[in-house]
């Protein structure tokens, strides 16, 4: 984002969405964080901040606008990363639900390597 220039990015959306964003190159490394829903109310506001992750849920169907200000700096341009998750998050139960059934088996297969490796101390 370009000294005193605000960039935005608009999304389509009926059900929830969470940003997440660093500022990673320049000055202070903080930027002006806004969201706007359809109608342009004001969803967030933040001012200078260096990292964040908003969440919400949309209030009406419509677009989003997120915007990222960096019109506070009169000499450095900043480089900010961000990405937009957006969805209703039940896909995000089914991965919580393989990543338990995941960590199951790996304790599993370490209980069966304990076993094995006290079974080998024993022959030595």
């Amino acid at each position: 984002v370009q000294r005193r220039v605000r960039e935005a990015v608009v999304s389509t959306q009926s059900t929830g969405m969470t940003l997440t964003f660093e500022v990673a190159e320049g000055g202070f490394l903080d930027i002006d964080v806004s969201i706007f829903g359809p109608e342009g109310k004001s969803v967030y506001k933040g001012s200078r901040e260096s990292s964040g992750k908003y969440a919400f849920s949309a209030y009406m169907d419509g677009q989003y606008k997120y915007c990222f200000s960096n019109t506070m700096s009169k000499m450095t341009a900043k480089v900010v990363m961000f990405s937009m998750d957006i969805g209703d998050g039940s896909h995000k139960e089914d991965h919580a639900d393989t990543i338990d059934k995941d960590h199951d088996k790996l304790a599993e297969q370490l209980s069966e390597l304990r076993t094995a490796r006290g079974g080998v101390k024993h022959d030595q």
